[in-house]
């Protein structure tokens, strides 16, 4: 190995042994990636981002919320409930839920939204999921205050209740 590689390349096994520049990139890439998304304070580092105002303007505010919010709630289900696994669901059509909780028994389809508010539009994927057998009941999570029933099978919560030491989805 050549100095000059090692340099460039770094010292992580996969980057080392990629057969060519165009693998050693593809594979950086996706090692980025993956830290990207799963820490949003890298992200919003990244993009320049370091208060609150720039990221609810910001075209990532979505996928930013979304992300931060999945890790966390996955962290949180397995110490609550450990043996949960967990899913995105997305058709050939495009009808997508986010995350899926599946505890065995029973499946918690759930839809992550930045805004203040949720429109009837949000829902529409959840309200199918229990008709389809696809989940047992849907809930979104948004960053607004209030927690109220679309549904019997369908609710919206606060992100900041949704993260409580109390929540239990």
């Amino acid at each position: 190995m050549r100095l000059e590689t090692l340099w460039l390349r770094g010292v992580f096994p996969e980057a080392l042994l990629a057969r060519s520049a165009r693998h050693w990139q593809a594979w950086r890439e996706n090692y980025v990636r993956t830290f990207i998304d799963r820490d949003s304070g890298i992200l919003h580092h990244l993009l320049g981002i370091s208060s609150l105002e720039p990221l609810l303007t910001s075209p990532v505010r979505g996928n930013s919320f979304e992300g931060v919010m999945i890790e966390q709630l996955i962290a949180q289900e397995k110490l609550r409930h450990p043996g949960s696994a967990f899913y995105y669901f997305r058709t050939q059509t495009g009808a997508e839920i986010d995350l899926i909780i599946d505890r065995g028994q029973v499946r918690v389809g759930i839809e992550f939204k930045s805004g203040a508010a949720v429109e009837a539009s949000d829902t529409r994927h959840l309200r199918m999921g229990p008709a389809e057998g696809i989940i047992h009941r849907g809930l979104v999570i948004y960053n607004g205050t209030r927690a109220f029933a679309i549904s019997d099978r369908v609710s919206v919560m606060p992100a900041t209740q949704a993260l409580g030491k109390d929540s239990d989805l």
